[in-house]
């Protein structure tokens, strides 16, 4: 008996100790706050902490000899911060592929060579913002292509070499603001496609080269204000069609080679508080479906001036609606009618506030003019099969009388 009780208490210790040791090896280091300013420190990560693969606090990565982290391969969640700060070596994220969550924020900022964020290909979320600033050799943003929300804002500005936005192609949601500026070599907003929704501002501003705003087709509503500033080459707004409310100010300023505000039609009126269309010297259609109701009906301040002929002053727009049935009587005649959901799938429901008259009549076509649907409307509410269509952008056309009103529709299978 004394014989078995000494073995079994041997065989204990022995499974405590290996218990032991591996909750040691398992444990990260003591602290909020780790700060990596070598590659040494790096690499003796893994060899201290080989198990440490969740942090609860900030990382903050900053060294003049750092080239690649592969001693934090272990990790596969930040409880905090992730910042890249003035990094003299490192040139991308090479090391960090487990990473899948940061539950706070994203910096990189002043990192003298990095050209990517390759090597975060597996991180799917950001707690809090995603705040890309001043890296003079950053070419693009490849590297998130996992991540499809973002819990705060994101902020991209002062890169002076980023082409390209690609590496955003799953982002759906950010929660907070939305800011792109001061990117001169920013040619396009392709890869921005899956953006559906931003919760606070929307701002694009000092884009040099950027000729129009493919990659937004998919922005359906803002939750703040929304800026389109100084992109002196923009010459469309096109994009926008499926942008239907925003919650703030909507100003349209210094935007040399805009020529219509055709893009933003499908704004609600309502949904806008103050209004700035300012110093778009070659902006003559103003006239859009949004603007012409909201000056119909303003919310707030309206600053309309230094634009081109046509779209001066409010009562220059106001006219043109006139003359050109947009806006308020229009909208009036066909009862508020609701095109929803926009982009679509398989199915689209057309909405008024009462019956249709009798000879009320849907069509929808494609850009070249051809009629693919067309279909008379007798009920407040039709639901209409758009399962045949292929993916792209489409006219709808609801006529009544006299009277007509254009959408763009955007299918998106």
């Amino acid at each position: 008996m004394a014989k078995y009780s000494f073995t079994m208490k041997i065989f204990l210790l022995s499974i405590a100790l290996i218990l032991s040791h591996i909750i040691l090896a398992a444990q990260c280091p003591p602290g909020d706050l780790l700060i990596f300013s070598s590659q040494a420190q790096v690499d003796d990560f893994a060899i201290s902490y080989p198990n440490c693969t969740e942090f609860d606090g900030d990382i903050v990565i900053t060294g003049g000899d750092i080239t690649n982290l592969y001693g934090l391969s272990a990790l596969t969640a930040i409880g905090g911060n992730l910042s890249f700060l003035y990094n003299q070596a490192l040139s991308n994220a090479t090391g960090l592929t487990n990473l899948t969550a940061i539950e706070g924020d994203f910096i990189v900022n002043e990192n003298y060579i990095m050209s990517s964020l390759i090597g975060l290909n597996n991180l799917s979320s950001i707690g809090g913002d995603l705040f890309i600033y001043k890296n003079n050799l950053l070419l693009s943003v490849s590297g998130l292509n996992g991540v499809t929300s973002i819990g705060a804002a994101v902020y991209i500005g002062y890169n002076a070499k980023v082409n390209n936005v690609t590496g955003l192609a799953n982002l759906s949601n950010v929660e907070g603001a939305f800011h792109i500026e001061y990117c001169p070599l920013l040619g396009s907003l392709s890869g921005l496609e899956n953006l559906a929704s931003v919760g606070g501002d929307f701002s694009l501003q000092y884009l040099d080269i950027l000729p129009g705003l493919e990659g937004l087709e998919g922005l359906a509503t803002v939750g703040g204000n929304f800026e389109i500033r100084t992109n002196q080459m923009l010459a469309s707004l096109e994009e926008l069609y499926a942008l239907t409310s925003i919650g703030g100010e909507l100003a349209i300023r210094s935007n040399f080679d805009l020529i219509s505000l055709d893009g933003i039609d499908n704004i609600d009126a309502a949904s806008i508080s103050d209004l700035e269309i300012y110093g778009n010297t070659s902006l003559s259609t103003c006239e859009v479906w949004s603007i012409c109701n909201y000056l119909g009906s303003p919310n707030g301040n309206v600053s309309v001036t230094n634009n081109a002929p046509g779209c001066n002053s409010p009562e220059e727009i106001q006219d043109s609606c006139v003359a050109n049935s947009v806006g308020v009587h229009e909208q009036a005649n066909l009862d508020n009618i609701s095109i929803y959901p926009n982009p679509a799938r398989s199915d689209i429901s057309i909405e008024t506030t009462s019956d249709p008259g009798k000879d009320t009549k849907l069509t929808i076509s494609n850009p070249g003019g051809q009629q693919l649907i067309a279909q008379h409307l007798t009920e407040s509410k039709t639901n209409i099969s758009i399962a045949k269509l292929p993916s792209g952008i489409y006219i709808v056309q609801i006529h009544s009388g006299q009277q007509t009103i254009t959408r763009k529709l955007l299918v998106n299978k």
